[in-house]
């Protein structure tokens, strides 16, 4: 992939103008010949302006790297004399070996106006899917480089080691760069045997850095420098000020990884030991775990022949404390297979003998079905687990990647399948999260606050379509409702709410065990209570993936030709959402369809195609995805994540 810089910005512009006057004379011509129309022609240029910008932003222009000459030319622009005499590309951002006029080593980033990394769109796509990519999503290379240079400026005022500032700022074409004054050499690039005791003097570093309050998030051998006896910390782009403690926590397994490949497993736990104490390790411990580390630090453990495991072993074996073991995880079975299968034809039996329908009534109506706007509906449905990822990242106690929560979502979709039950979702869900550092019952906590914020979604919805007469679904009280009946199965709960106390508190254990699980989930409920924000981003995810759900249905419903409201599918989809949740059956699986098939024909489609159309919905939604699923969960297993 190239990166435009120094070079692309003065090359690429002259062929960027010309192809704007080619593109308009061409359409100018199209006009005179009478091929077009004016508005044509006009649109002809706008498409095609349009579709060269998008792809100008994706994959940056085609001018390459820069010369050494002209990175000289752009450190002048912003007052630095130096010689650039090295140059390699990485992440998209060109990065330079200098040397000042006094003779000191500088590193200098240089994103180029147009840098491949310093567009937009892979900026987003670095900041959902990888660690590594900074606390914030930095809309401009300016933004990138005045992050960087802030946090090492303050990390140096604070008294932690890290290397100098030289000069950060945008030259004359737009060009931004960061020059930093490199103080001895990477870890990865020394060769000779290095003394035991720098293991010391990198957590001496660490908690130096840590008690000014800023984490660096991505620490490796490449940002670790060695100067005979001291350490030091480079490249902060990924740091962040006043963080969590995930983040702090984060950090030190980070070292611990690194030490280990340096220095093995057992020097590099002794050193954390030390640094930290047993309480420390045990915590760091929970953390070191392959989602924690970052790529280039996966990719160091591999090629030094270390297990992550291990090395969390060793550490919990040092620390003296419990070994905490993963969730395990149920397989797919013949059993659940032949189990599901029995369900859905059970349930397709039921519903058309109940609706005294044959099966090649129903075949027929399938074929009525457009196949275009049905993989319409299929790309649609996809888009429901972004939005559910969404909502876990917002109630998540740690930083976990986007991208990663939206491969766990279609995971799920295989699970729901292949275990269809609910202890096979909470296992995966608590599996992956502990991988990510979170106890077990933070994990729990963290699905079923995530399940009532979606039912208070759909609440939500339903009620406000039902509120506003949106919709035109009418439904009617019967005036022999009584009170009374009310008032019995609330006197009822009231007694079952008053024994329940009663026998958590008469029995030890047991007391012991809610007390436990409520002083975990008051940790956890506390950071979330103290930020409504982070509670509306989850409530607006969910309903936002109830509406796609809802969206999902109504296109099925076009693909046969069904004209409804959408205010109507969506109070369908959120009735058949709740009713099949209630019922105690896998996956939902007849149920589901049974429940689409009455919202369908209460909507005034045909029993033929009402059934069609929501086994259409199933296969859309539920039975084809874990084919994508079956593959994210097994990505997410090589990865560790599981």
């Amino acid at each position: 992939m190239a990166i435009t810089s120094v070079a692309s910005s003065h090359l690429s512009r002259p062929y960027r103008y010309l192809s704007r006057w080619l593109m308009t004379l061409g359409g100018l011509a199209a006009l005179g010949l009478g091929v077009t129309s004016p508005t044509g022609s006009i649109g002809a240029v706008a498409l095609g302006l349009a579709v060269a910008a998008a792809v100008h932003l994706a994959l940056g222009s085609p001018g390459g790297m820069p010369s050494l000459t002209q990175v000289q030319a752009a450190l002048a622009g912003i007052g630095i004399v130096a010689q650039p005499y090295e140059m390699v590309r990485r992440a998209g951002v060109v990065r330079i070996r200098a040397r000042g006029e006094s003779g000191d080593e500088l590193d200098v980033k240089l994103y180029g106006r147009d840098a491949w990394d310093g567009q937009l769109i892979v900026s987003l796509w670095r900041f959902v899917w990888y660690r590594d990519a900074g606390p914030t999503l930095a809309l401009t290379r300016l933004q990138q480089v005045e992050h960087e240079a802030f946090l090492t400026l303050l990390a140096e005022r604070r008294g932690a080691p890290v290397h100098s500032v030289v000069a950060a700022g945008a030259d004359q074409i737009g060009d931004a760069l960061l020059v930093i004054r490199r103080t001895g050499q990477p870890l990865d690039e020394v060769t000779t045997p290095l003394d035991d005791s720098l293991c010391d003097h990198m957590w001496q570093m660490l908690a130096t850095l840590h008690a000014a309050r800023i984490t660096h998030g991505a620490i490796d051998s490449e940002r670790l420098f060695v100067d005979g006896g001291a350490v030091s910390l480079a490249d902060f782009s990924a740091g962040e000020i006043e963080s969590s403690s995930t983040a702090f926590l984060t950090d030190r397994a980070q070292l611990l990884a690194t030490t280990a490949i340096r220095f093995g497993t057992e020097r590099a736990v002794e050193g954390a030991l030390a640094a930290l104490g047993a309480d420390g390790l045990a915590d760091v411990s929970a953390y070191t775990q392959p989602a924690a580390m970052s790529p280039r630090l996966r990719r160091d453990l591999s090629a030094a022949g270390l297990d992550i495991d291990d090395i969390r072993a060793a550490a919990v074996a040092a620390a003296g404390a419990q070994p905490r073991d993963l969730q395990r995880l149920r397989r797919l079975t013949l059993g659940s297979v032949v189990m599901a299968v029995l369900l859905f034809v059970a349930g397709s039996t039921l519903i058309t003998g109940l609706l005294e329908i044959g099966f090649d009534t129903i075949f027929d109506a399938l074929r009525e079905a457009s196949l275009p706007i049905v993989l319409l509906a299929f790309a649609v449905s996809l888009l429901s687990r972004p939005a559910n990822a969404y909502a876990l990242v917002a109630l998540s106690p740690v930083k976990v990647p986007l991208g990663r929560l939206i491969v766990l979502q279609f995971a799920m979709n295989f699970v729901n399948l292949a275990m269809p039950s609910t202890a096979g979702r909470v296992a995966v869900n608590i599996r992956f999260f502990q991988r990510n550092g979170v106890e077990p019952t933070t994990a729990v906590a963290v699905g079923a606050l995530d399940g009532f914020i979606g039912f208070l979604g759909q609440l939500a919805l339903g009620g406000s379509i039902l509120l506003f007469g949106v919709g035109s679904v009418d439904l009617q009280v019967d005036h022999t409702f009584s009170l009374d009946a009310v008032g019995s199965l609330l006197v009822l709960l009231a007694v079952v709410l008053v024994v329940g106390i009663a026998v958590i508190a008469l029995v030890p254990a047991l007391r012991r065990k809610v007390v436990e699980a409520f002083v975990a989930l008051r940790n956890f409920l506390g950071p979330l209570l103290r930020s409504p924000r982070r509670m509306a981003k989850a409530f607006c995810a969910n309903l936002g993936a109830e509406l796609v759900g809802a969206l999902t249905l109504f296109t099925v419903l076009a693909s046969f030709q069904q004209s409804v409201d959408l205010p109507d599918v969506i109070l369908v989809s959120i009735g058949v959402g709740l009713f099949a949740g209630l019922m105690p059956v896998p996956g939902g699986i007849g149920v589901a369809e049974a429940a689409l098939t009455a919202g369908f024909i209460a909507l005034g489609v045909p029993a033929a195609i009402a059934f069609a159309a929501a086994l259409t919905c199933r296969i859309v939604t539920f039975y084809f995805p874990p084919l994508i699923g079956w593959f994210a969960l097994r990505w997410l297993q090589k990865h560790r994540y599981l």
